[in-house]
């Protein structure tokens, strides 16, 4: 009887050991390319939380080979030189592609355990690539716009049928992916409808083309797989969150009122908890990334009752923490600078004098349109005791050169050479334009103040000494 025990014993353990083995929490992706000045394959993956990026070298043959860890099905976007396509791994694949460089789309092709969902990967870019651009919709009267993201949508769908006869959850991503696009469009369609139109009446659209809404169910976690959801709920958020605006607090400032009403419409909309957690946190780190942290205590009284996941907690209060030394009343860092003829600026030049600056870019549009407003400031203040200096973080002189001559502007033009200038790393500059206004004794008063466009005659007519 014991012999027979330890027998079955024996058995089940090696039974045991085999399945642990079976079970592998990795992909191997691995392939041939031809023809490629590339010597690296590079992979990367974002949903969610998770960001990954990492590379393979192509040897002398055009091989590649990569492990990619993995406990559940996710999606890459795979790149060779300026060529890239998606693929889908799940845990035990085991997928070879070959391709030729110079025609990649054309000639990319899978095979091994997973290569079906791939090739379908690949044969999609070749029919999206035929497609006219979706944007160019955005300027179509609402009847035809709906016509051509009908039409689009219905033609990708019909290609996944064909393509996939059974369900699956490969399956269930792609066409979630696919009503996700179109929702994307759709969600930014009335805006460009009203710029192209100049018509604010928006009454034409009917009821049933947002009925992208009831179709994406936002509260799934299993479809945040496909980052085409994250995408699509962050635009829903932006979009939306206007609607709601209008019932904050107006004596806040009207960045932080936009953030509320984000938050508001996160706590609304988002039931599933790791989900509310997740988008508030992208939601305030990016307000005070492009914002700074004027009325911050508001704002993270809200965030504070949404999300009580701490590492987010910790990661939001580090970020304030970095924007403490641009606190009004702190010393402005000081910044030297040449202008068109090589003659150095620096910050330092003004102490006694209020002084308004400009970050700003030949080839950003919004600081472009800033600059007639800029310009009627200058002359509005002229003789006063105030200063005003545009600083260019063009990457090259030459087309801030032309500008500044072309269109003859005023005042001091100073060239920071990119944005790994001092400036935009002492004052946390990450998108243009970007104003600041430092007073007469060097010191902060509003490291992210307003546009020449906003409320800045106002504020600079109640400066004292001004």
């Amino acid at each position: 009887m014991k012999k027979l025990l330890l027998i079955l014993l024996s058995t089940v353990l090696l039974f045991s050991c085999k399945n642990e083995k079976a079970v592998k929490n990795y992909a191997v992706f691995n392939g041939t390319v031809s023809g490629s000045e590339s010597k690296q394959v590079y992979f990367r993956s974002e949903s969610l939380d998770e960001q990954f990026n990492d590379s393979a070298s192509i040897d002398e043959h055009g091989f590649f080979s990569i492990k990619l860890d993995l406990e559940t099905p996710k999606y890459f976007n795979f790149k060779i030189g300026d060529q890239y396509s998606n693929l889908y791994l799940s845990p035990g694949d085991s997928v070879s592609a070959k391709v030729i460089a110079d025609n990649f789309d054309e000639t990319l092709n899978y095979s091994g355990t997973g290569a079906e969902f791939n090739n379908y990967l690949a044969d999609l870019l070749l029919i999206e690539s035929k497609f006219p651009s979706p944007y160019d919709f955005l300027s179509l009267q609402p009847a035809d716009f709906i016509k051509k993201t009908d039409s689009l949508e219905k033609i990708l769908i019909e290609n996944l049928n064909k393509t996939f006869t059974t369900e699956s959850e490969f399956k269930k991503l792609e066409k979630n992916r696919i009503i996700c696009k179109k929702a994307n469009l759709r969600l930014i369609y009335p805006q460009y409808y009203s710029y192209y139109s100049n018509n604010q009446n928006l009454s034409n659209i009917p009821e049933s083309f947002y009925d992208y809404e009831k179709q994406l169910d936002i509260n799934d976690s299993s479809l945040y797989t496909e980052p085409e959801m994250t995408k699509y709920v962050k635009s829903f958020i932006s979009n939306k969150s206007e609607e709601l605006f209008a019932s904050t607090d107006t004596s806040l400032d009207e960045s932080v009122r936009y953030s509320i009403a984000s938050l508001d419409l996160i706590e609304q909309k988002l039931t599933n908890t790791f989900l509310k957690e997740y988008f508030s946190n992208i939601f305030i780190k990016e307000h005070i990334k492009y914002n700074g942290i004027k009325d911050i205590e508001t704002l993270m009284a809200k965030f504070n009752n949404i999300c009580k996941n701490e590492l987010y907690i910790k990661s939001v209060n580090e970020d304030i923490k970095k924007w403490e030394a641009l606190k009004s009343g702190n010393l402005a860092p000081n910044f030297s600078f040449p202008d068109i003829k090589g003659n150095m600026i620096s910050l330092s030049d003004f102490k006694g004098k209020y002084v308004y600056i400009d970050v700003w870019a030949t080839w950003c549009g919004p600081c472009k349109a800033e600059a007639p407003h800029f310009e009627e400031l200058k002359k509005n203040f002229k003789g006063k005791n105030i200063v005003f200096i545009s600083v260019s973080v063009d990457d090259t002189k030459e087309p801030w050169e032309k500008m500044v001559t072309e269109k003859q502007l005023t005042d001091i033009q100073i060239f920071a050479a990119g944005w790994s200038s001092s400036i935009t790393k002492d004052y946390l500059i990450n998108s243009i334009p970007r104003f600041l206004l430092i007073d007469r004794d060097g010191n902060i008063f509003d490291s992210n103040a307003e546009r020449p466009s906003g409320k800045i005659v106002e504020i600079l007519n109640h400066l004292e000494g001004i």
